[in-house]
């Protein structure tokens, strides 16, 4: 504050005064004295802006620290506050005027990036981190029969992980569909084998497929098979006859059933994979397994299908197991079973595609109530789509001496489309087509 005029006088007179503009966040006062006398000026703070430098930035999928700079009037006070747990202000959370505001990020261990925000004067600094993929494919190799033909092997990786899968054997190792976001299906085909054994890979997210196809059968003859010759000796020939034969495939009444390949190796850790399976159109098949360690996670159909499977992973020495296939199967849980999703899941790791649930929903007349029938069914359509499989109910129905059944049963297919309902409080006979391969078509989804 300046005395412009006045400032000394005689008499009565006036005394000139300037200001100059506050530029700081807080209100401020100065006096002027004359002839003993005080006159006191109060000057309102600066209205408070904020600003930051930078207003972003991009950390690794491992973590690390930062900060960025908060520009304000002295006396100015801002706060920082973070938007998610794994960003932290572990700097500068409070203050005033300019300052430095520090923040630090954790580790991102899935796959999708993520972006937080920290909040200060009405700013806001936004961090985006990327994330961390890692790839695993069911199995790291398959031996096909010569034959040839389609599979198919599991991609694991986290969501926000994309992958592409390439041949380098296109000619015979064709990839039909290989790309995806997250965990998905490497699709390849095989071309028949009219040569010697031939091996070719194929890589998906930095992981190998080694295919390693097994050579065309041979059968020789020569002709002819003896040959008479004169004493004197001379010069013959023999003719040699060579031929690829075709791969033994199984049948059964006019249905005939091959396998894309016979063996498989897995790793120590497990996973998926699944094999394909070729059938003539019509023919029903099933697929079980011989070890508690192999599970078959989709297996039934007819025609031509996939059988999906989970290797556990083995903490011990080598071990074999074996996938047969052979007809439907189906699984049976009683009554109040059906409320609890274990016995249901049991009965579909074992390979069922179809579960039947005898029922006794008689109570006593006073306590019976129609209700009864929404909730089994609830529960039946709560199996199905589960465990994709069809669930067939037989309810009693009627009354017998005290006790009332209104009747709940039907038939629920693996999507929990109801196909069917009895008649209530009535014998009923109840007729429907199930799909007998309802897990395959889910697998593949």
């Amino acid at each position: 504050m300046t005395i412009t005029s006045g400032a000394s006088g005689s008499g009565t007179h006036a005394i000139g005064y300037s200001v100059a503009a506050n530029t700081a966040g807080t209100s401020r006062s100065a006096t002027i004295t004359a002839a003993g006398k005080v006159f006191t000026v109060t000057q309102a703070a600066a209205p408070c802006s904020f600003a930051i430098s930078p207003a972003s930035a991009s950390v690794a999928a491992a973590g690390g620290s930062g900060s960025f700079a908060m520009q304000a009037p002295a006396g100015c006070t801002s706060t920082a506050t973070s938007s998610a747990s794994w960003l932290t202000v572990t700097g500068g959370a409070t203050g005033s005027g300019n300052h430095t505001i520090s923040y630090s990020t954790s580790s991102n261990n899935g796959g999708a990036g993520r972006s937080a925000t920290i909040t200060a004067g009405g700013k806001i600094f936004t961090v985006t981190q990327v994330g961390s993929c890692t790839y695993t494919l069911g199995t790291s190799s398959t031996a096909p029969l010569a034959a040839g033909g389609a599979n198919s092997v599991a991609m694991t990786a986290a969501a926000g992980c994309t992958w592409t899968a390439s041949s380098d054997s296109p000619s015979w190792l064709k990839i039909l569909s290989g790309s995806g976001n997250g965990n998905g299906w490497v699709t390849y085909n095989v071309v028949a084998n009219k040569g010697g054994t031939r091996t070719g890979r194929i890589t998906a997210g930095g992981k190998t497929l080694t295919v390693t196809q097994a050579a065309a059968g041979c059968t020789f003859s020569i002709s002819p098979a003896s040959q008479s010759a004169s004493s004197a000796g001379g010069t013959f020939t023999v003719g040699v006859t060579a031929a690829v034969t075709a791969p033994v495939t199984a049948s059964s009444e006019g249905c005939t059933y091959q396998l894309g390949r016979t063996s498989s190796t897995s790793t120590a850790a497990g996973g998926v994979d699944s094999v394909k399976m070729m059938a003539s159109s019509g023919c029903a098949w099933h697929a079980t397994s011989d070890s508690s360690w192999l599970a078959v996670l989709a297996g039934s159909g007819t025609g031509d299908g996939w059988v999906a499977y989970s290797v556990a992973k083995n903490t011990g020495a080598t071990r074999t197991g074996r996938l047969t296939v052979g007809g439907l199967t189906f699984g049976v849980i009683i009554c109040l079973d059906s409320t609890f999703p274990e016995p249901a899941s049991m009965m579909a790791s074992r390979g069922a595609t179809a579960l039947f649930i005898p029922t006794n929903n008689g109570l006593p007349i006073k306590r019976a109530n129609p209700d009864i029938i929404a909730d089994a069914r609830r529960f039946a359509i709560a199996r199905a789509t589960e465990n994709h499989m069809s669930v067939i109910r037989a309810d009693v129905a009627g009354q017998a001496n005290d006790l009332l059944s209104y009747g709940s049963s039907g038939v629920v297919d693996f999507d929990g489309r109801v196909l069917a309902t009895a008649r209530r409080l009535s014998a009923d006979l109840v007729v429907s087509d199930i799909d007998a391969s309802p897990r395959i078509s889910r697998a593949l989804d």
